[in-house]
C-alpha cells in the first residue's frame, strides 16, 4: 500500500485526509483534525502539501473568515480513484485463493479491529 501511495506521490496520511474531506464534501481543518486523530497544526501540514498539489481547495468560510472550507479538486478526486483501484487490485492479488469462510473471519476480525480503535 506504501508503494502505492508513493507512486501517486502522497502519504498515507494525505490520502487519508483527502479521502475524508471527499466522503464529508467540504471540511473545516479542526473537525477534520479531529475526524483523523491528528493534531490541528499536523492537519494544518497535510492540508498545506495537499493544497500544493492542487488536490484541495480552500476557500473562505462564509459564516466564520477564519476557518477555509476545503474542497477535493478534480485532480484530487482522480488520484483517490486511481489509489482506490490500485490498492483494491493490490489486496485482490493477497487474497487470490482465500475462501468464503476465511473472507468472513477476517471481515469479522476487521470489524473487531475497527470498534476497538474508535
Amino acid at each position: 500500500m506504501r508503494q502505492i501511495d508513493r507512486e501517486a506521490g502522497a502519504t498515507g496520511a494525505q490520502l487519508s485526509a483527502l479521502a475524508a474531506i471527499s466522503e464529508a464534501g467540504t471540511d473545516r481543518l479542526h473537525l477534520l483534525a479531529a475526524h483523523e486523530g491528528v493534531s490541528k497544526p499536523t492537519m494544518s501540514r497535510i492540508v498545506s502539501a495537499l493544497s500544493s498539489k492542487g488536490w484541495l481547495q480552500r476557500t473562505a468560510n462564509p459564516s466564520d473568515e477564519r476557518t477555509p472550507v476545503l474542497t477535493v479538486s478534480k485532480s484530487g478526486r482522480d488520484v483517490l480513484e486511481r489509489c482506490c483501484a490500485a490498492r483494491t487490485e493490490a489486496l485482490r492479488g493477497v487474497l487470490d485463493g482465500v475462501d468464503q469462510k476465511t473472507c468472513r473471519e477476517l471481515n469479522k476480525a476487521f470489524a473487531l479491529i475497527s470498534s476497538s480503535l474508535k
